[in-house]
């Protein structure tokens, strides 16, 4: 049986120092919508962070998506903001190791809608 995402679950999207300005603004603790809007595959790729240590975090970023020190930061997210949302789902496929995607639903301006709440919801943290 594959993993699970449960409630309290620290989700977490890392932000490459590329897309930094975009995403995240730490300053005003400040995460954009479009830090976690879905790629052409409506999925947005994630972390699920919870129990891992900072360093654990941040060396996933840099294998596996931005490069060694190239990571700006993430934006966190509860994963009980997550499942208030009816039309967005979570993938645990843990490839690689604690990966997940979020699944969009189709739909443009629900797109729109639940990437404001969850970046509303969202902690805008610092490498």
């Amino acid at each position: 049986m594959g993993k699970t995402v449960v409630y309290g679950d620290r989700l977490s999207r890392i932000v490459c120092d590329t897309n930094r300005k975009s995403y995240c603004r730490v300053s005003e603790n400040e995460v954009k919508p479009k830090a976690f809007k879905p790629n052409k595959k409506n999925e947005t790729s994630i972390f699920v962070t919870s129990g891992l240590a900072e360093n654990e975090i941040w060396h996933l970023g840099e294998f596996h998506l931005c490069g060694e020190n190239k990571v700006y930061g993430r934006a966190d997210v509860n994963a009980d903001v997550i499942f208030g949302l009816k039309k967005l789902k979570i993938d645990y496929n843990n490839k690689p190791e604690y990966h997940a995607n979020f699944l969009w639903p189709d739909d443009k301006e629900d797109i729109q809608d639940i990437a404001q709440v969850i970046a509303a919801e969202a902690d805008c943290v610092k490498r």
